[in-house]
């Protein structure tokens, strides 16, 4: 989507007619170390878009566990930004194939340290 100084952002869904933005994360399990901040990074995207189009928007944070989502259900920084800034956070429930193909994909991703 363009904004209206020329960039350019990425969302995972948008509806004109109904006024909302969306993003999903497919997390399957707690949130772990930088991940809060791709979430955070979402809301950004989320809150620009709001601001460029002038008038206030459904923003949608969509997760694929009820353990990732519980990161934004407590007292962290970024649950208060979700809050305040009217970011619905909801949970959707996964085919079980998908969920088993989800959690493999997140094991072939686990970043190990040297």
């Amino acid at each position: 989507m363009k904004l209206s100084n020329g960039a350019s952002v990425e969302l995972d869904g948008y509806d004109e007619e109904e006024n909302a933005v969306c993003e999903i994360y497919a997390r399957i399990g707690k949130l772990k170390g930088s991940q809060p901040d791709k979430v955070a990074s979402d809301f950004l995207k989320m809150l620009l878009v709001e601001k460029d189009r002038g008038l206030a928007m459904r923003k949608i944070f969509c997760f694929a566990s009820n353990e990732a989502s519980s990161h934004l259900a407590g007292r962290s920084w970024l649950a208060h930004a979700a809050r305040d800034f009217n970011i619905e956070i909801k949970t959707i429930q996964v085919p079980k194939k998908i969920e088993d193909a989800i959690k493999h994909a997140q094991v072939r991703q686990k970043m190990i340290n040297a």
